[in-house]
């Protein structure tokens, strides 16, 4: 995917494979995220076009400093989610942050996949429910890490 979307690119991107499969022993749910960071939001249009070339076809309005675009309308095993955030921001630094500590600390890996698995099963397939747990135990992470430091 990385090739594919350089080589449509007039523009300097910067892509980084991120989320649960970008650290090994995290598992997921077979869905590839990827980080493309941009320097200016203009750039952002001509890089929806390409990704609508891709087959990409769901997007979302900006949230957090990030747009989310994906390849399929429900989340399953085989998609590609697109987060697009400039380059240097926080919400940029801190997904590139936390994938590199997870990758580097092993022990907290496995913390992270149970509390998930935990989040799934108690949610009960509520996506918003999901993210606000796995929320909750990320910024307790973060804090206790000294994270953003």
């Amino acid at each position: 995917m990385r090739k594919a979307i350089l080589k449509l690119a007039s523009n300097e991107l910067a892509i980084e494979h991120i989320g649960s499969t970008s650290v090994v022993g995290l598992g997921g749910k077979g869905i590839v995220d990827i980080s493309v960071g941009i320097k200016k939001w203009n750039e952002a249009k001509e890089l929806l076009k390409i990704l609508k070339k891709l087959g990409f076809k769901h997007f979302h309005d900006v949230e957090n400093h990030s747009l989310f675009v994906s390849t399929r309308s429900r989340c399953e095993d085989g998609d590609f989610h697109i987060h697009i955030s400039r380059v240097g921001t926080k919400r940029y630094m801190r997904t590139i942050a936390f994938r590199d500590y997870l990758r580097k600390n092993p022990k907290v890996v496995r913390k992270y996949a149970k509390m998930k698995m935990e989040a799934f099963n108690k949610s009960k397939g509520n996506r918003d429910m999901y993210k606000k747990l796995k929320n909750q135990w990320f910024l307790k992470l973060a804090e206790k890490s000294r994270l953003w430091d």
